[in-house]
């Protein structure tokens, strides 16, 4: 028998049909609907709080989120809470499609309210910065901090950013002067070693990226993340007995860390090792069961 819906008008058609599935993907749809209502009509009335808490519980129950990201971001701009805006922006920059009316709209709506949110013309432009990196408008972010590089020089975190924000265009020769000029200013910052060990990486300079990622885990062992970088290029340089002992490492900190045990399982396959190729698969299997399903 076709269906019939395009016949019926309201969820309680489907009811009498006995097409309960449809029914209650319906009611759930009208609810939901209504809730996104209500959070709008709290956000108008200026009621930011409550509008927040329905605008995540939408989230919570997979609602549309390019429909409630907006107005949650702006519902938190409003409340001048700066770091949940970020924290929202880096979600909603995800989604797909986008609508650029809507984009274009909330940027403009940022751009505006964001003198409200900062202490002084200097935290503006590194505000603003850091707004436009979300939106990916990356030569006006770094126009930004330039002015606030110029407004104060001392201050390592714009540098930083800028420095962040060439590497990850791909410019590599400018990211690395800045990086070098932190480490000149604090030789144990950590963002900074931590960069110029992936530069050096991408320079082919693995001598110097070894011994970057190793400082880098001077200062902070705590990032399973720079555990592998130096331990892919210290068996980059072929020393793999010396790469095992790095990896043997991080895993006494990250016990549980599955990638570090999948590293450790690409290593052994590689010379052969298949007794401590076929462990390493072992504890992978306990830590994420889950991966070896069918």
């Amino acid at each position: 028998m076709p269906r019939m819906e395009k016949f019926f008008k309201n969820p309680n058609d489907f009811y009498i049909m006995e097409d309960y599935d449809t029914t209650v993907q319906h009611y759930n749809q009208l609810f939901l609907d209504a809730d996104f209502d209500r959070a709008n009509d709290l956000y108008n009335k200026s009621e930011y709080d409550a509008a927040i808490r329905l605008y995540k519980q939408l989230l919570q129950r997979d609602y549309n989120p390019l429909k409630v990201f907006p107005n949650l971001i702006n519902s938190y701009l409003y409340k001048q809470d700066f770091e949940k805006v970020i924290y929202y922006l880096n979600k909603y920059a995800t989604l797909k499609p986008m609508d650029r009316k809507s984009v274009d709209a909330l940027l403009e709506n940022i751009l505006v309210e964001l003198p409200k949110l900062s202490k002084n013309q200097y935290y503006l432009y590194i505000n603003k910065a850091v707004v436009l990196i979300q939106f990916k408008h990356f030569d006006d972010a770094i126009k930004c901090l330039d002015k606030a590089i110029k407004l104060n020089p001392e201050d390592i975190y714009p540098v930083q950013l800028k420095a962040i924000l060439l590497f990850d265009n791909g410019d590599m020769e400018n990211s690395l002067k800045l990086f070098n000029k932190i480490i000149n200013i604090n030789e144990r910052n950590y963002v900074g070693l931590k960069y110029l060990g992936y530069i050096s990486l991408e320079m082919d300079n693995v001598k110097e990226a070894i011994g970057y990622f190793k400082q880098a885990l001077s200062v902070n062992n705590k990032d399973p993340e720079i555990w592998r970088q130096y331990y892919f290029a210290i068996a980059y340089s072929g020393n793999l007995n010396k790469a095992l002992e790095v990896n043997n490492d991080g895993l006494k900190i990250f016990p549980d860390n599955e990638i570090l045990w999948y590293d450790r399982f690409q290593l052994f396959d590689s010379i052969g090792d298949r007794g401590n190729a076929k462990d390493c698969l072992k504890r992978i299997e306990e830590i994420n069961p889950d991966l070896f399903k069918e």
